[in-house]
C-alpha cells in the first residue's frame, strides 16, 4: 500500500513540475527548481539552454555564467559558454585567470565592469588565429564606453622612485624586476571599452602598467572605445602586432618611461592623436629608451600623427608612416618639439602619403623637426594588414 501511495505522490509531483516549470514558492540554489535551471538542458519554458523563461528567472542568477568579484586562486574560462562580466573582476596577487581560444566575454554597461590583474597575478589569454578571444558589450546596441577594459599590472620598473597607482582603479603597480611576467595576451579583440572612471578620466581598452619583459603581448585589436586604445605606463614589455581603430581619444599612449620594444602597430581613425607620448621629469631621468618599428598611423580625425605632452622622451621610431595626417607632430609648447632630439628621441625613415593641402609639421618651420632623420613622400600600402585579419 505504501508503495502505491508513494508512487502516486511521485507521479503528481512530476505532473505539477511539468506545468509550472521552475516555479518554486521559495526558490534556493539547492532545490530542484534551481537545479533544473542550471542543468545545461532547455527545460519547460526556458527560452534557451538554462534560464530565460518566466518561471526559471525566479531562481536563476540575473546573468548567465556571471563574472565579477575576485579571483583568489585559479579560474578557467572556456569557449563552450558565453560569459557575462557584470562588474569589476580583480585577479589577486598569486592568482591566475585563464581564457581559452574562442571564448566570448560580454560586459554589462553601467556596471563599472573591467578586469584588473594585480602585480604577481597572471592573465593568460590563449586566442588563436582561427579562434580569437573576444571582449565586447552585452548590449543589443553596443556603444563606445559600455565597459572599462583590461588592466594588466606588473612588477617591472616604471621610472618612478615610489610605486605609482593606476589612473583608473587606484591600484599599486611597478617594482624593480625587469623580467617579470604578468602572463600572455594573444589573438584577442577588445571592443566598446573605455568607460569613464571619473570626470575626464577614462579607461583604456588595454592598460599596461609596469608590465615586464617576460609578458607576451601580440595580435591584439582594440576598437570603438570611448578612451584610448592601448596605454603603456612604464615597464619593458615587448608588444607586437597591435591594431587600434576608431577609438575616441588616442590610438596608443606611451607614458611613464616605458623601455620595451614595439613592432607592427596599426592605428586608424582615432578621434585625437595617433600616438600620445608623455614622460614625467622623473621617468625621463631614470628610464631607458623604447624602440618601435613598422608603425602606420592613418587618418587621425582631430589631432597629429605623434603628440608630446612634455620633453625628455627617450625613444626611437623606425619605418614610421603617416597616411592622411594633416599635422605631423603636436606639443602644447613648440619648444618641446625643438628639444626632443637632444633628449634622446628620434625617428628614422618617416613616410607620408595622402597629406592634405593644409599639412604642417606642427612647428613654425617649413621643414620637419630635427628629430626626424629622413622623410619620404613615396606611396605605400595603408590597407588593413594581413596579420590583423584574424582579429578584424
Amino acid at each position: 500500500m505504501f508503495k502505491k501511495v508513494f508512487g502516486l505522490f511521485l507521479f503528481l509531483f512530476v505532473v505539477v513540475l511539468s506545468f509550472n516549470g521552475c516555479v518554486d514558492t521559495a526558490p534556493t540554489y539547492d532545490n530542484l527548481a534551481a537545479i533544473r535551471c542550471a542543468d545545461g538542458i532547455q527545460n519547460f519554458d526556458e527560452t534557451g539552454v538554462d534560464c530565460g523563461g518566466n518561471s526559471c528567472n525566479k531562481v536563476c542568477p540575473p546573468y548567465s555564467n556571471e563574472l565579477n568579484g575576485e579571483v583568489l586562486w585559479r579560474q578557467v574560462l572556456t569557449p563552450n559558454k558565453v560569459y557575462t562580466l557584470s562588474g569589476p573582476l580583480l585577479v589577486r596577487q598569486g592568482a591566475t585567470l585563464e581564457i581559452h581560444a574562442g571564448t566570448i566575454i560580454k560586459a554589462v554597461p553601467g556596471t563599472k565592469a573591467h578586469i584588473a590583474v594585480q602585480p604577481g597575478a597572471k592573465l593568460w589569454i590563449w586566442g588563436t588565429e582561427s579562434n580569437p578571444v573576444v571582449f565586447t558589450s552585452a548590449s543589443d546596441a553596443p556603444q563606445p564606453g559600455d565597459w572599462g577594459g583590461i588592466i594588466m599590472m606588473g612588477k617591472a620598473p616604471t621610472g618612478h622612485e615610489e610605486r605609482p597607482r593606476t589612473l583608473v582603479g587606484n591600484y599599486f603597480y611597478g617594482g624593480d624586476y625587469e623580467f617579470d611576467s604578468s602572463g600572455q595576451i594573444r589573438y584577442t579583440k577588445i571592443e566598446y571599452a573605455g568607460a569613464a572612471f571619473q570626470e575626464d578620466i577614462y579607461f583604456n581598452g588595454l592598460g599596461l602598467y609596469g608590465v615586464g619583459k617576460n609578458t607576451t603581448l601580440s595580435h591584439i585589436h582594440i576598437s570603438k572605445g570611448l578612451g584610448s586604445g592601448m596605454a603603456i605606463f612604464g615597464g619593458n614589455a615587448t608588444i607586437y602586432n597591435v591594431l587600434s581603430t576608431q577609438n575616441q581619444i588616442n590610438g596608443i599612449e606611451i607614458e611613464g618611461g616605458w623601455s620595451g620594444i614595439g613592432l607592427k602597430w596599426f592605428v586608424s581613425q582615432p578621434q585625437q592623436h595617433g600616438i600620445w607620448i608623455d614622460y614625467s621629469t622623473e621617468a625621463s631621468k631614470n628610464g631607458t629608451a623604447f624602440s618601435v618599428s613598422e608603425v602606420l598611423i592613418k587618418n587621425p580625425l582631430n589631432g597629429a600623427g605623434l603628440a608630446f605632452k612634455s620633453g625628455g622622451v627617450k625613444g626611437h621610431f623606425s619605418s614610421l608612416q603617416f597616411s592622411g595626417v594633416s599635422k605631423g607632430f603636436y606639443a602644447s609648447d613648440v619648444n618641446v618639439l625643438d628639444g626632443l632630439s637632444t633628449s634622446g628621441f628620434g625617428i628614422e625613415a618617416l613616410g607620408l602619403q595622402d597629406t592634405p593641402a593644409n599639412f604642417n609639421w606642427g612647428n613654425s618651420d617649413a621643414n620637419p623637426p630635427s628629430f626626424v632623420g629622413e622623410t619620404n613622400f613615396s606611396t605605400f600600402s595603408d590597407a588593413f594588414p594581413d596579420w590583423g585579419l584574424p582579429i578584424q
